[in-house]
């Protein structure tokens, strides 16, 4: 829709004597314009030049930022109630092409979320000014929080297990070191009896006194070993997991578990397809937007209000549509293969937990390892085996006289008891098997617990990625979406525009965007202004990624305070000047089809005759063809 402004030209003394004597009608006194005098005065002066006199005589001159009464002879005969005829006239006319916008920043921020999901709360209005760093809204974080807490619980755990196994391994290492020292010491006390023996049957051999001293030394140290040894076989046969351990193992089994379940539904999530309620429920929302917009396009309009309300109505009914549309379509999209990648990944990782979480758990229950038992059973029969020998050595020494091979006997058991010693000690130096696997289950446990951490410092993240914040300060000049709506990384949610005077900001149709260029003129009135209109001129052309003008941008003379941000306007811009053409009121333009033609007074009778069209304002035509300067037509 275009609202033209109309100048007329003052008509000169010859003009108006030609008009005055073919109306046959007296002349009264004409009244021209003065420089400086205000719109208001104007038009009280072009009302009184019509007071008395045919309408053909009315002349008045329309300024030119179109915010006044009607100043031509067109116009000032409108106020003339009934049937009339007015001159031909040379003038002004405009192509205005009228617009609509908003108050905007001149420097704006489309604020995008990092991360996808629901919105939970929005927490700013549009116009509301913000600090930097302030929180806009939030995502839907509850399945972050309670990935959180599952990964931390389970670290919990890991630890407390790593822990208690750290114990265990410490006091089996306290245990097999104890095992070693009384290898030694047995090795040690059979060397010490050894000798002991070659000195008796040194000494037997010069004076063959009795070993019975010695014999008897010998047995008690056995039985001292073996009481040791049986000890020890008594504290490895009472041991077994700790309570808390066993609970810590049947915790890590029962969250790898509930991993897996979650895990799987994920999966079977991705791999479902689209729920179909879900999908029928977008396809309606999709379809009941649709029928808001070809209600609003077909809401009738009458006036410039009408018309901006409509096409307020057809903007949002069409940002709802393609909102919705956007919506189905997510819906229906596959997954993405580095989704089910994903999801398959961390499904067979938490089965592979699982699996290890309950061999563990049956290790613990199956009670003490049996190779430490085989050791302590083996050294309280070596032991035994000792003390009778040394027993047998007493009985044999109380019975029997000693024998001259004796010498070489016991010579032959000081050097078996030296190497037996001396492998007693090399044994102490190396570690056994089991330590060697008790590192590597501590090193299996540090690493998955490494892993989780990793992991919460990365959910922590996606955490604070459902936060979206104010990059600096400024005033939120739109808000796009509504709790509950979904967020894309792609689309922007909240728009933010720094301090500074605000300007309008103007959408523009495939059909308006060719017309309109930077410099030209516009007026500017604000929705609820009672003001006059300001005025202001187009200063950017905003243009899409592939180069269509998208928006364009008025820089407006405020005069005072700036309104604030978010407020509709109403803009014309002046996209077309035509001076010195032949206009005549709109009224006087009659149509029958294609056909255009006007009344027009000839020797006291009315005629008819077709015209030529060319601009058209709210209340003039420009006439190209038909007519000629100070014909006059009839205005019914």
């Amino acid at each position: 829709m275009r609202r033209p402004s109309t100048s007329w030209a003052v008509v000169s003394s010859a003009s108006v004597a030609l008009l005055i004597s073919s109306a046959c009608a007296p002349l009264s006194a004409v009244s021209f314009p003065k420089l400086g005098q205000s719109d208001d005065e104007l038009l009280a002066q072009a009302s009184a030049a019509t007071d008395g006199a045919s309408p053909a005589n009315a002349l008045v001159v329309r300024t030119a930022n179109n915010r006044t009464a009607p100043q031509s002879a067109a116009a000032s005969g409108a106020a003339t109630r009934g049937p009339r005829s007015v001159p031909v006239q040379r003038g002004s006319i405009d192509d205005v092409l009228d617009l609509f916008g908003q108050v905007v920043g001149r420097d704006e921020m489309a604020l995008k979320p990092a991360a996808t999901g629901r919105v939970a709360t929005v927490s700013v209005k549009q116009g509301e000014t913000v600090a930097q760093g302030q929180v806009l809204l939030e995502a839907d974080s509850a399945y972050i929080t309670s990935q959180i807490d599952e990964v931390q619980a389970r670290i919990d755990t890991s630890s407390a297990h790593l822990t208690e196994i750290r114990a265990q391994a410490d006091r089996r290492a306290q245990t097999d070191e104890s095992r070693k020292q009384d290898a030694i010491a047995q090795a040690q006390a059979s060397l010490t009896r050894a000798k002991a023996d070659l000195q008796q049957a040194q000494s037997d051999a010069t004076a063959a006194p009795p070993g019975q001293q010695a014999a008897e030394a010998a047995v008690a140290m056995a039985q001292s070993v073996l009481d040791r040894v049986q000890e020890a076989q008594s504290q490895v046969a009472s041991s077994g997991p700790e309570p808390a351990a066993v609970r810590a193992a049947q915790g890590d089994v029962l969250t790898s578990r509930a991993k897996v379940v979650t895990l799987q539904a994920e999966y079977d999530r991705l791999t479902s397809g689209p729920d179909p309620d879900a999908l029928k429920a977008a396809e309606r929302e999709v379809q009941k937007a649709q029928y808001g917009l070809d209600a609003a396009n077909a809401t009738p309009a009458t006036d410039a209000k009408s018309t901006a309300t409509r096409d307020r109505a057809i903007l949002d009914a069409r940002a709802a549509l393609d909102d919705s549309q956007a919506r189905l379509a997510k819906l229906r999209q596959p997954p993405k293969d580095s989704d089910v990648q994903l999801a398959t990944y961390n499904l067979d990782g938490a089965k592979q937990a699982l699996e290890t979480a309950q061999a563990r758990l049956t290790a613990m229950q199956q009670g003490p390892d049996q190779t430490m038992l085989d050791r302590a059973n083996k050294a309280v029969d070596d032991a035994t085996t000792a003390l009778h020998a040394a027993q047998a050595r007493l009985d044999d020494i109380k019975t029997a006289p000693r024998k001259s091979s004796d010498l070489r006997a016991a010579q032959d058991r000081v050097a078996t008891a030296q190497a037996t010693l001396d492998r007693a000690r090399a044994d102490a130096g190396f570690a056994d098997d089991n330590s060697a696997v008790a590192a590597s289950d501590q090193d299996a446990i540090q690493k998955s617990i490494d892993q989780d951490r990793v992991r919460l410092d990365r959910l922590h993240k996606d955490l604070q990625a459902t936060q979206l914040r104010a990059p600096a300060a400024g005033a939120v000049t739109r808000v796009y979406v509504r709790t509950g709506d979904s967020l894309d990384p792609a689309r922007v949610a909240i728009a933010l525009a720094a301090p500074g005077e605000p300007v309008v900001r103007m959408p523009l149709t495939d059909q308006d965007a060719p017309r309109l260029s930077v410099g030209q003129k516009a007026t500017v009135e604000l929705d609820g202004s009672s003001g006059s209109p300001l005025t202001g001129s187009v200063i950017e052309l905003r243009k899409a990624a592939n180069g269509t003008v998208q928006a364009a941008v008025v820089e407006v003379q405020w005069g005072g305070a700036p309104p604030r941000l978010g407020v509709n306007a109403s803009v014309g811009v002046v996209v077309q000047r035509k001076d010195g053409v032949l206009l005549i009121p709109k009224k006087a333009l009659h149509t029958a089809g294609q056909r255009r033609y006007v009344e027009y007074l000839a020797g006291g009778a009315r005629k008819t005759t077709d015209v030529t069209v060319g601009l058209t304002s709210a209340t003039d035509v420009e006439i190209t063809s038909g007519l000629s300067d100070g014909q006059l037509v009839w205005v019914p």
